[in-house]
């Protein structure tokens, strides 16, 4: 799992991204991911859990750029219940939310800061 996660991790930080929303977001970070030769579902279903943004083999990658700290470790939660995902990446654009329980429901949580690229 760590292996996955600094692979992502090494693809998002040689791309500065530029966008005016999370939609515009999540197409650069797709991009970026499958340039980076990954094996990427955009919005995988887990069931009764939602949809998250991103499956990269059993790594959910979640993309948020609104949203308090306890929304987002509900949503972590919700989404670790689910049996197709060892781990989580919340790639985010607020400091806030980098600081996020390191487990949850016995599972890795990561997250990755996205430095200023919004228009």
């Amino acid at each position: 799992m760590d292996r996955l996660v600094a692979t992502v991790e090494r693809a998002l930080a040689s791309h500065r991204f530029r966008y005016a929303d999370e939609r515009e977001l999540q197409a650069g970070i797709d991009q970026v991911l499958r340039g980076a030769g990954l094996a990427v579902v955009r919005e995988a279903s887990l069931g009764a859990a939602g949809t998250i943004d991103f499956l990269v083999g059993e790594l959910g990658v979640e993309i948020k750029v609104r949203g308090s700290r306890a929304e987002v470790t509900r949503q972590v939660h919700r989404y670790l219940q689910h049996e197709a995902l060892a781990g989580l990446l919340v790639v985010t654009t607020r400091a806030e939310l980098a600081r996020l329980p390191p487990v949850i429901s016995g599972k890795p949580v990561f997250t990755h800061h996205l430095t200023s690229g919004a228009w």
